[in-house]
């Protein structure tokens, strides 16, 4: 009888570990090429030129409402009938690429938009690419309806808001001329980081 336990045991480590590689290999598959950001508030600073702009060039300023800031047709009446009342900021935010690859900032969003009258834009017109290893800065335009609060009043809001930074790995050209189609990931801001 103890001349076979061994071959059993044998054959059984051997299944155990070709179980194991099997389940590495095929279907645990560390992801390859893995693109990761971190993102930190940096500044938050007054814009004393937006809302003027806004109401100098009303169609333009319409525009931008609701493409840069998802602003509704009320939200946007809303505005003009008090545009002198609202404030305006730029936050500028610092993101560190710590992968491999190059990536590309796309844009930002956030679930709170809106909330306590305080709106992100949810782009800073263009893309904004970032070589592995990098750090690059990305300025997101910000509007608050109450224009009796103090700025560290309405910085206090945006701390308190979630804010998302849209990104992906930078595409590459095909030989055919088009660009590879890379996923569009997601990362919050930081807001426990230092430097803010």
């Amino acid at each position: 009888m103890k001349k076979y336990v061994l071959p059993i045991v044998a054959v059984l480590l051997a299944l155990v570990i070709g179980l194991g590689c099997g389940y590495y290999f095929f279907a645990y598959r560390p992801e390859k090429n893995r693109v990761d950001i971190t993102v930190s508030k940096a500044m938050f600073d007054p814009d004393t030129v937006r809302i003027p702009g806004y109401v100098k060039d009303e169609e333009a300023g319409r525009r931008s409402l609701e493409t840069i800031y998802g602003f509704t047709a009320e939200e946007i009446d809303a505005f003009y009938e008090n545009a002198p009342e609202w404030l305006a900021y730029l936050l500028t935010v610092e993101i560190k690429n710590d992968s491999e690859e190059s990536i590309t900032v796309l844009g930002f969003q956030s679930k709170d938009n809106g909330k306590d009258g305080v709106y992100f834009a949810k782009d800073f017109g263009g893309d904004l690419s970032i070589s592995a290893g990098g750090k690059g800065e990305a300025i997101i335009p910000v509007l608050c309806s109450n224009g009796e609060l103090a700025d560290d009043a309405v910085k206090a809001l945006v701390d308190g808001m979630e804010l998302n930074v849209l990104y992906s790995k930078t595409p590459t050209e095909n030989d055919d001329g088009t660009q590879s189609a890379e996923e569009t990931k997601t990362v919050a801001v930081d807001t426990t980081l230092a430097g803010y």
